[in-house]
């Protein structure tokens, strides 16, 4: 699996105490996500994120929505 980290939905306190509970219980998939966030992190520098909302904001401009989704959504990690 190429994941860096585990997808929560938003408003779940559920199954985010499931998730940390597992977690707390297997160290060695910590140790995973760990090495792969590591990993994936350069994907999401300041510079990185910045660069993409300024081409997206000139796509906008431009009048091109489709080019500016793709642009968004481009070289997103994959969570678990």
């Amino acid at each position: 699996s190429t994941s860096a980290g585990i997808c929560i939905p938003p408003e779940s306190p559920g199954i985010l105490a499931k998730k940390i509970l597992s977690l707390a219980q297997n160290p060695e998939l910590c140790g995973r996500l760990a090495q792969k966030s590591l990993a994936a992190a350069p994907m999401f520098s300041r510079e990185k994120q910045a660069n993409q909302v300024i081409s997206v904001l000139k796509s906008v401009i431009k009048g091109s929505r489709s080019k500016a989704s793709k642009i968004m959504f481009q070289e997103q990690g994959t969570h678990e």
